[in-house]
């Protein structure tokens, strides 16, 4: 008897028993059936003070087929962020690839800006080029900003567990804070560049 009351159940029942945990409990892509290692695996993952009684071994039973349909719910709630990362990384290299190739062009197959007047491919002119240039150059910033954003977590806990080597990384609200300044400073830092050369450049003198 054990502490509850219930039989200890013994050898051949006892073992056709846990047979069936380890049939239950182990995926069928495994292939362990019903050896001897399929089995000691499945008791390696249940609680010593579980192994007495056979309503204790219905329970198990109970609770690993309860937790299947768990695990399937969680891994199907991934997979939005997973389709959202991957169309993200394919629009930034797609974006990439246009920068690219109108950098090219512009390097390339026109002439010098200065020498560039009248000269037109596909029906847009030197300046018309330069534009979707920029354009595509903000909307790489813009897709960047998305992708830092979605992976700040993993930043902040690089940053602080293998460069700073603090052991632990800070809560999400510090995180956000953290990305805030950040993203702050950045804009910051940008605006003042551009004034400077807003009140520095050199106009030609006729």
């Amino acid at each position: 008897m054990d502490a509850s009351g219930h039989p200890i159940e013994s050898g051949p029942h006892l073992l056709a028993h846990w047979a069936e945990i380890a049939h239950r409990a182990i995926p069928k892509s495994l292939n362990f059936g019903h050896s001897a290692f399929g089995i000691g695996l499945a008791l390696s993952k249940v609680d010593p003070e579980f192994l007495v009684t056979e309503p204790t071994m219905q329970a198990v039973l109970d609770n690993t087929e309860r937790k299947s349909p768990d695990a399937k719910a969680k891994e199907t709630a991934k997979t939005p962020i997973t389709v959202i990362n991957f169309w993200l990384d394919a629009a930034l290299f797609v974006n990439l690839v246009v920068i690219m190739w109108v950098s090219a062009l512009l390097h390339m197959v026109f002439p010098q800006p200065t020498e560039a007047a009248g000269w037109s491919l596909w029906g847009l002119s030197y300046n018309d080029w330069h534009s979707v240039q920029f354009y595509a150059c903000c909307l790489f910033a813009l897709l960047a900003v998305e992708h830092l954003v979605l992976h700040w977590n993993w930043v902040c806990t690089v940053i602080a567990t293998r460069i700073l080597r603090s052991g632990s990384r800070p809560d999400e609200g510090v995180q956000a804070a953290y990305g805030i300044s950040t993203f702050i400073g950045i804009m910051v830092l940008t605006m003042a560049l551009l004034l400077a050369a807003l009140a520095t450049i050199q106009q030609p003198i006729h």
